[in-house]
């Protein structure tokens, strides 16, 4: 609700109530039955605009409050996936490490599960969506205890070399045919 239409329903609202009380002190004073009917209606009417007015202004506030809340509940949700799509991200790069580093070969389920309590941990931190994935894959593999590793030749989106080692070395003796 804007502060204009806030200002509006509080001016009707006390309107409204101004005129209630005029004319109900007016048909309490007055022995005329005509003046008291015509009074009475008159309050009845100014009563009627000041509820309506309170009870639209309690809803507009309802109706803003709830967007608050459904605005938070929504960053709340995308935090929740950007969270599961990082950690599914950081664990499928670990593991891949995990598994291919032939030092880990009896050992690795144990250190699959290891990683996952480590990202439960990881997952805590104020910085888990912020730090750099190398970063955070790195501290994560000396944590394991992972050795001999290129870091960024595994990680998704990075720096791939788009030709396979054979290819690539014909490319660079200058032999661009396939």
């Amino acid at each position: 609700m804007t502060a204009r239409h806030a200002a509006a329903l509080a001016r009707v609202a006390e309107m409204a109530e101004r005129l209630a009380q005029k004319h109900a002190d007016r048909a309490l004073e007055t022995d005329d039955p005509k003046i008291e009917a015509s009074a009475t209606s008159a309050f009845q009417k100014a009563t009627r605009v000041m509820r309506q007015s309170m009870a639209l202004e309690a809803k507009l506030i309802r109706d803003a409050e709830l967007g608050i809340r459904e605005a938070k509940r929504r960053a709340e949700w995308a935090e929740l996936g950007a969270t599961h799509d990082r950690r599914r991200q950081i664990g499928a790069t670990v593991e891949r490490l995990i598994r291919n580093d032939p030092g880990t070969s009896g050992d690795a389920e144990h250190l699959c599960d290891e990683l996952d309590d480590l990202l439960d941990l990881e997952e805590l931190t104020e910085t888990f969506l912020t730090e750099d994935l190398t970063v955070q894959v790195t501290r994560l593999c000396n944590t394991l205890g992972l050795k001999g590793f290129e870091i960024l030749a595994v990680l998704p989106n990075g720096p791939a070399d788009p030709l396979p080692p054979p290819l690539r070395q014909q490319w660079r003796e200058g032999d661009h045919s396939p």
